[in-house]
């Protein structure tokens, strides 16, 4: 089966029809990195019940599923975390993000302050590639996080710093 992302994105599951929808939440946890209570499963203008198997819901391996990432905070609204963008010149740019975004969600923003396309983008962390598709809590930037943006060539490679919690000092 296949799921779509609100960003347009399409990933493929291996699943079969008579797992929950619960178990697709799983599996898209796992690939992408949203928990599974943030995930709104959507198919045929219905949202899918956790309980209810992909058979149950007239769902095939050919059936596009639509994802919407959801994160509600406490207080019943979003929660946003700010991310500084520190930039070779050494300016800054600061985000609102949400745990629930991609990194290509982030790339999107970092598009629409920069004018740099999200393809010629690399998000570094630890001296490791990231996954457009994961969410960025996944990564553990959150509130008060950075990355530099650092324009090489005709890519840009951006190293992400969570905050330093008092267990690491």
């Amino acid at each position: 089966m296949f799921i779509k992302t609100e960003a347009g994105e399409q990933i493929s599951i291996d699943i079969g029809t008579l797992n929950t929808i619960r178990d697709v939440k799983k599996k898209i946890r796992h690939k992408m990195g949203i928990p599974v209570n943030n995930q709104l499963l959507v198919a045929n203008d219905a949202e899918l019940e956790d309980d209810r198997t992909l058979s149950d819901c007239g769902i095939d391996n050919s059936s596009v599923v639509f994802l919407i990432s959801m994160h509600i905070g406490l207080s019943g609204t979003n929660h946003t975390s700010k991310l500084t963008v520190k930039t070779e010149d050494g300016g800054r740019i600061t985000l609102d993000i949400e745990p629930s975004w991609t990194i290509r969600d982030v790339k999107k923003k970092i598009q629409d302050q920069e004018g740099i396309l999200p393809e010629q983008q690399l998000i570094v962390i630890n001296d490791a590639e990231v996954d457009d598709h994961r969410a960025v809590s996944y990564y553990n930037i959150g509130n008060d996080s950075s990355i530099h943006l650092i324009k090489m060539g005709d890519a840009t490679t951006i190293v992400a710093h969570p905050p330093v919690s008092m267990c690491e000092i």
